[in-house]
């Protein structure tokens, strides 16, 4: 019998992978889609290998971005799937195909653990409809083809993890299925985090799943805090990056809530002794995400302006309706007799199939050559939010050399420079002030012959300037991190090492 079991369970993941394919097929074509984000995470990407390989860890300031005069989008935006496709670029894979096997690898790993996590609680075939109406719901297909939102769809990858660790009772795997969500995706990962915490309070083990995922949270301190206490250096706060209230699910879009949607709403209409706890809840998340996904929200939202600037896009919330409706899919289903299931699984497929391939006959491709993404020096955000405060004239051009001399006499010889770093040798015959064309952010110091000296940056462009007297010296500029976002590099790696501590010891007792 058990036999049979591990049998169907694998067909369930191969149906799975057939699934993902129908969603993911266009990706083997040559070059990448259009897409209102797609190049420019292509571009990020790049750029973040750069400073990585540079020596620039944790990555924060992407020095080739705006103009070459630096960026430090990656110190606020979702690195995960950053430090995902850098190490895959490792293996000599264009900027182009780490993505493709990013959105590869988020899809069918997402399908996957969220169909283990459904085969828990029901059979194969329910479990199977649940996961493939997340894989083919209308907002992932949106998500992924008009948005192209690689942060977004990578975040799927560690909450199915998260929920995989919590439903099925797997302790060691919620610490980094935490973590590894809190750096794929700023909005999902804070309406991720509050699912799994009302799953985990339904459950009788709930503070070991709080205390994992307090862990997690602990690991990427190192992303998080700084990202939060260092929006006061930026435009952020003070940039309206778009109108959240034009963003609400209207009659026009209507059909991206999916069967998710529909099937909550039958689970608690359907008579209560066929559901349970847990699928009610998950059905009530369900349908709350729904109504903070449409206008007659809008007056919630204004009473938490910051909520609606940190989520920017109500319609957001349908990739928890995507998502969570998987549970109340397969919870109808399992009431169902099995020739019902066997016939309702099929049109389900058959639905998601139709739709999917037709939205993909949408599609426009381009195909860009690698310079194209690993040269370009675009910002990669709409209105360059993560602009420092003391910037206030934008460059519309690159300088034509990384340091010149304003005023006084002086030479610079034995230049070399990367993202972050640029060293050689200064020769001053006069009080000279020297401008580095890169923008100031907390990070950058500047030494000659060893010695810290003060770095200026009150200038319309917040580039920076030295003052410096007659002299020889062996310049050099660096990017480094600053004491505080050491402190949370040291607290990210202390939790780190009690999870390891943890586990070990938890091995050990086995």
């Amino acid at each position: 019998m058990k036999s049979h079991k591990n049998t169907y369970a694998w067909i369930g993941i191969i149906g799975v992978i057939i699934a993902s394919f129908v969603l993911l097929w266009p990706l083997g074509k040559s070059g990448f889609f259009i897409t209102d984000d797609g190049d420019w995470m292509i571009i990020r990407l790049s750029a973040f290998y750069q400073s990585l390989v540079g020596g620039q860890f944790p990555v924060r300031f992407l020095g080739r971005l705006n103009h070459n005069y630096g960026y430090p989008v990656a110190n606020f935006l979702y690195p995960g799937f950053l430090y995902v496709g850098s190490f895959i670029r490792l293996f000599g894979f264009t900027y182009v195909d780490v993505v493709k096997i990013i959105l590869v690898l988020s899809v069918v790993g997402s399908g996957s653990f969220l169909y283990v996590t459904l085969k828990k609680k029901y059979d194969t075939l329910s479990s199977f409809g649940g996961a493939v109406s997340y894989i083919l719901s209308p907002y992932v297909v949106f998500d992924l083809f008009k948005r192209g939102s690689v942060g977004e769809i990578f975040a799927f990858l560690p909450a199915s993890v998260l929920f995989f660790g919590i439903l099925g009772d797997i302790t060691w795997i919620i610490p980094i299925a935490t973590a590894l969500l809190i750096v794929s995706h700023n909005s999902l990962a804070l309406l991720f985090l509050c699912v799994s915490f009302v799953f985990a309070s339904l459950s009788t083990r709930r503070w070991v799943y709080f205390r994992g995922m307090v862990i997690g949270v602990g690991m990427s301190t190192f992303f998080w805090l700084p990202a939060l206490y260092e929006r006061r250096y930026v435009l952020f706060d003070s940039v309206s990056i778009s109108d959240p209230y034009a963003y609400f699910m209207t009659l026009l879009n209507w059909q991206l809530l999916g069967v998710g949607a529909v099937a909550s709403f039958l689970v608690l209409v359907s008579r209560a002794h066929k559901f349970t706890v847990f699928e009610k809840c998950a059905a009530v998340i369900t349908l709350v995400s729904v109504i903070f996904s449409l206008s007659l929200s809008r007056i919630i939202w204004q009473w938490v302006p910051m909520l609606a600037s940190f989520i920017q896009f109500p319609f957001r919330l349908l990739s928890v309706v995507s998502f969570v409706g998987a549970f109340s899919v397969s919870a109808l289903l399992q009431v169902l007799t099995k020739k019902n299931r066997v016939a309702l699984v099929f049109a389900l497929f058959c639905v998601l199939f139709y739709t999917t391939v037709r939205y993909q006959q949408s599609i426009y491709y381009v195909d860009r050559t690698e310079g194209y993404y690993s040269t370009n020096e675009g910002t990669t955000t709409v209105k360059n939010e993560f602009m420092p405060r003391w910037v206030q004239t934008l460059q519309t051009t690159r300088a034509n050399q990384k340091v010149e001399v304003l005023s006084g006499d002086a030479v610079f010889t034995s230049i070399k420079e990367t993202s972050q770093r640029i060293d050689g040798l200064l020769e001053v015959e006069a009080k000279s002030t020297i401008q580095i064309n890169t923008i100031y952010y907390p990070g950058w110091g500047v030494t000659l012959n060893g010695v810290l000296i003060p770095v200026e940056y009150d200038n319309p462009y917040g580039l920076m300037h030295l003052t410096v007297p007659k002299g020889s010296y062996k310049f050099e500029a660096s990017f480094r991190e600053t004491g505080f976002r050491l402190i949370t590099d040291v607290v990210s790696l202390i939790f780190g090492i009690i999870y390891l501590t943890g586990m070990i010891r938890s091995r050990l007792r086995l």
